[in-house]
């Protein structure tokens, strides 16, 4: 027992290994040092089961688990840059034929992955060829170990995960989406247990060359209309927007409108926003990335651009947004910051800056902590001009600041020799806030209407904006994502502001969802008409 316990140790210790190696020759992140002991557990628990497996059975899945691990999981970030989701899985078995057309034509980039991942199987196989003592209480343990992931996703959909963290090894990563698409995923699809019909639409054709060069998108975070003082807000007589405030004045005439997000949570509104999703349940649409704008940006010529303000820990849904078709994504990491640092939004124009904008098209995203909780953190002393003594002071000084970084882009682009470019503001989803109490993700108005600016110097596309948007009280996320495909030169209708959705916390739209016309604000709970 002794020396089975030596080797089990010893090939658990050069699977790490090369996990860690692997992350650093293909540019994965590395995993925290916090995270190595959970995640040797996990390597040791799967090479122990299959030293000690009797049955043949077991034996093979535990290889196929392995394979889908390391080789699956290899190609799949090369490809995508992230992780199998238990969606990925779905979609491998319902249209496979795509799956693999899309694969074979990602040979370059995937072929050294998947080899590296075919030498950590046939290493860890070889394990077999050592004499041992095999006990069918093993096979017993594995079984178990499968159906309690099984089983606890299935009780509790909470559980599932929808995109994995780069921060867990592959092979706990494999564990957690193999046990969501068994336990959650499989059943709902094939079972339609989700009342909520899965959203579909057909990627756009193109229709001409681009209409705006260069696309700068500032990307809110947590940032509520109602503390807006352009929409009003005058708690203690502030002023969080004296520059939206007076730039709404102006003679530019920009768009400034109250927004309805696409969902209380930032992972359920910016993949929402970023794959065009108009009405809940897209997640297979998102997996897909039929309408996703990344991809849709670079297939009309643009380079694409995403530079956060945010930990790289905590952006993970960076997957679903489309990050294999980012050209350049920078983290706080890459600014000589921790990894589960974030940064001052103030980081983020001297990155814009760097980039040549008299040089072909580049559709831009500054991704900001902005509002995020808790408020005002990142900022300075001099930043908190409303003091620092109530959590609605601190949520206001966070506003105001990124009133003054919206001044700064937006200056800095009328310097521009050219002025061929098209400014957009909105945040991803808003937080109720009051000198009493904070709270977010409920359905208190304050946590779903967001702000939206829109601007561009050119004369033809703002017109294009007022006749889009002039006449509507409030705009929707699907708006902006369809100006943005419209703006991308394809055959894409700017979505009206006659009805739109606001999703709760689940992207299935099974926990129900808000849809709104002109005239009334509707709950929709599709779980309790379903009983």
């Amino acid at each position: 027992m002794k020396k089975a316990l030596s080797l089990i140790v010893l090939y658990s210790v050069l699977l790490l290994g090369s996990e860690l190696l692997y992350r650093i020759v293909f540019a994965v992140p590395a995993l925290p040092m916090g995270k190595l002991a959970e995640n040797y557990a996990f390597i040791l628990v799967f090479v122990a089961l299959l030293y000690f497996v009797k049955s043949r059975v077991a034996q093979c899945l535990l290889l196929a688990f392995f394979a889908m691990s390391f080789i699956g999981n290899n190609i799949h970030y090369a490809a995508y840059q992230g992780w199998i989701t238990p969606m990925n899985l779905y979609l491998l078995f319902k249209e496979w034929h795509e799956v693999i057309g899309a694969t074979s034509s990602l040979v370059g980039k995937t072929l050294f992955p998947a080899l590296w991942g075919l030498l950590e199987v046939i290493f860890v196989s070889s394990i077999l060829c050592f004499q041992r003592k095999r006990s069918w209480i093993a096979d017993g343990v594995f079984f178990l170990l499968m159906m309690f992931g099984i089983v606890r996703v299935a009780l509790d959909e909470s559980r599932s995960i929808i995109s994995p963290k780069l921060s867990y090894s592959r092979i706990k990563t494999n564990y957690l989406s193999l046990s969501s698409f068994v336990g959650h995923t499989l059943p709902y699809k094939f079972l339609h247990l989700s009342v909520v019909s899965d959203y579909q639409m057909a990627e756009p054709q193109v229709a001409s060359k681009p209409k705006v060069r260069n696309i700068i998108f500032l990307l809110g975070e947590s940032e509520s209309a109602k503390h807006v003082s352009y929409f009003g807000y005058d708690f203690e007589n502030r002023n969080t927007t004296p520059f939206l405030t007076r730039f709404s004045q102006s003679d530019a005439q920009p768009i400034v409108k109250e927004t309805y997000s696409a969902g209380l949570l930032t992972a359920i509104a910016l993949p929402s926003l970023f794959n065009a999703i108009e009405y809940p349940n897209g997640l297979s649409q998102i997996s897909k990335g039929t309408t996703n704008l990344f991809r849709l940006a670079k297939q009309q010529g643009y380079q694409t651009y995403f530079y956060t303000a945010q930990s790289q820990e905590d952006m993970d849904l960076l997957n679903l947004l489309g990050k294999t078709w980012i050209d350049e994504l920078k983290y706080p990491t890459d600014l000589g910051f921790g990894f589960k640092q974030h940064m001052s939004d103030r980081e983020l124009l001297p990155l814009l800056k760097k980039i040549n904008l008299q040089e072909g098209n580049n559709f831009i995203i500054l991704h900001q902590r902005g509002s995020h909780m808790p408020y005002g953190k990142i900022l300075t002393a001099e930043q908190k001009v409303f003091g620092d003594k109530t959590a609605n002071d601190e949520y206001d000084n966070t506003i105001y600041a990124t009133d003054q970084l919206m001044k700064a882009v937006i200056h800095y682009l009328q310097q521009q020799t050219e002025q061929d470019w098209l400014f957009i503001y909105t945040s991803d989803h808003g937080q109720f806030v009051t000198p009493e109490r904070h709270i977010q993700a409920t359905m208190d108005e304050d946590n779903y209407l967001v702000p939206t600016v829109l601007y561009s110097p050119d004369s033809v596309v703002q017109q294009q904006l007022q006749q889009a948007f002039s006449q509507c009280d409030r705009l929707f996320h699907q708006q902006i994502a369809t100006l943005l495909l419209n703006s991308f030169g394809y055959q894409q209708r700017i979505s009206s502001c006659e009805q739109g959705y606001v999703n709760n916390n689940d992207l299935s739209g099974d926990q129900g969802y808000l849809q709104i016309t002109p005239n009334a604000i509707k709950w929709v709970s599709p779980s309790k008409s379903l009983k």
